[in-house]
């Protein structure tokens, strides 16, 4: 069975080394998405129903 370097482009081994790196890792959030993570866990809490 050939080896995933042998079969695969150099990006997509790139990508994919890069995902492994990452495992385990938090990213950090923006700022305008955490406050709006915050709202609507409040909202929620709060028992406000969201509209779509």
């Amino acid at each position: 069975m050939p080896l995933l370097q042998e079969v695969l482009p150099p990006r997509i081994l790139w990508v994919i080394n890069k995902m492994r790196d990452m495992e385990g890792a938090v990213l950090p959030m923006d700022e305008k998405a955490l406050s709006g993570l915050q709202a609507r866990m409040e909202r929620l809490k709060s028992g406000t129903m969201e509209h779509l």
